[in-house]
């Protein structure tokens, strides 16, 4: 099987009239969609979830023990999970069914406006707050895995995320992040004085040592604008899909900002350091948390995405890092300075 995503989609696309007739659905209402490990089969009521390789079955059958124990548990819709199923037709592995959570997906927050997409974020962490209230399942977690890193796959984010919030040492971390930055700014001709400032690194120790304290809780783990969907017409989250990276770890593995709808939040870049620091407000509030600071959130994600523009300069994947190099440098050095002193 060509296992590109575009060579699985002609293949789902060949079977579908197939795949129809035999289990008595309508075609013209089918969408095929997938992603990074499974290939989708979406119709109005029920989803099918066909693995295309062993790697990509082990997550879809991760993804189907979740919906089954937390179903109607979290602070938002999350798909039911329905039957299973074996068809050698269409697939060497399990094909699973869960139902379709309905709502506005992304393309509709092209068209909103600063306040509008701030209220999306604002109802996002209320939506954490409520998902990060629900208990471990003991049970789930002892056969699926619960530790974030080694299920962070590729994406070098995730590992720095973990890497940051289990480290037992936040002031190793605070020195290698001040030391890299540091170096970076100095090739690139760029004012590195702010990490040359007195009580610098040991600030940013000290607010990710705050941070690392925050209590483990039962995370989606790669939430971004595709994985979430609003109340149609609404600003509102009404549900989140996608849960095959579930694990346990900090909250703030939940709200990595860099993932969400990255284009449109480029041109709103500017006003994400007091966007950030609501959305941390409101999540604290909800979930009853004292001492921590309201800027927590907005530092380590600055912290997280400087990062980003240093490492991957040869290879710009993220919006952050696609425009010129020694410009996104400078600005998110002046970005993590206003984090540090805010």
């Amino acid at each position: 099987m060509d296992e590109s995503k575009e060579g699985r989609k002609k293949l789902r696309a060949s079977q579908l009239k197939s795949f129809c007739g035999k289990y008595g659905l309508e075609e013209s209402a089918a969408e095929i969609s997938g992603g990074f490990r499974k290939d989708v089969l979406v119709f109005p009521e029920e989803v099918y979830y066909l693995p295309f390789a062993e790697r990509s079955n082990v997550f879809i059958q991760r993804e189907c023990a979740f919906l089954r124990a937390y179903a109607g548990k979290l602070g938002a819709e999350i798909p039911v999970f329905i039957r299973a199923f074996r068809d050698k037709e269409f697939s060497d592995f399990e094909i699973c069914v869960v139902s379709r959570v309905k709502g506005d997906a992304y393309p509709i927050m092209e068209s909103m406006d600063w306040r509008q997409t701030q209220d999306v974020f604002l109802s996002l962490a209320g939506t954490f707050a409520e998902n990060h209230k629900v208990e471990s399942d003991h049970k789930l977690f002892a056969e699926y895995g619960g530790n974030f890193s080694p299920l962070s796959g590729v994406p070098l984010m995730n590992h720095w995320l973990s890497w940051w919030l289990e480290s037992k040492d936040s002031e190793a971390v605070a020195g290698w992040f001040v030391k890299l930055i540091r170096e970076a700014a100095e090739a690139a001709q760029v004012d590195p004085s702010l990490l040359n400032e007195t009580g610098a690194t040991e600030d940013i120790a000290a607010k990710l040592g705050t941070l690392s304290k925050l209590a483990t809780v039962v995370l989606h783990g790669d939430v971004h604008d595709g994985q979430f969907l609003l109340f149609p017409g609404a600003t509102k989250v009404k549900g989140i899909i996608d849960w095959d990276n579930f694990c346990l770890g900090s909250p703030l593995i939940d709200f990595n900002t860099t993932k969400w709808f990255p284009d449109r939040m480029w041109l709103f870049r500017k006003d994400f350091q007091e966007m950030r620091v609501k959305m941390w407000e409101a999540y604290l509030k909800a979930r009853g948390i004292k001492g921590q600071w309201s800027g927590g959130l907005n530092l380590f994600l600055i912290m997280t995405e400087l990062l980003r523009v240093v490492l991957e300069k040869d290879r710009p994947r993220l919006w952050m890092t696609k425009g010129p190099y020694r410009e996104g440098l400078s600005e998110y050095l002046g970005y993590l300075r206003k984090a540090i002193k805010g």
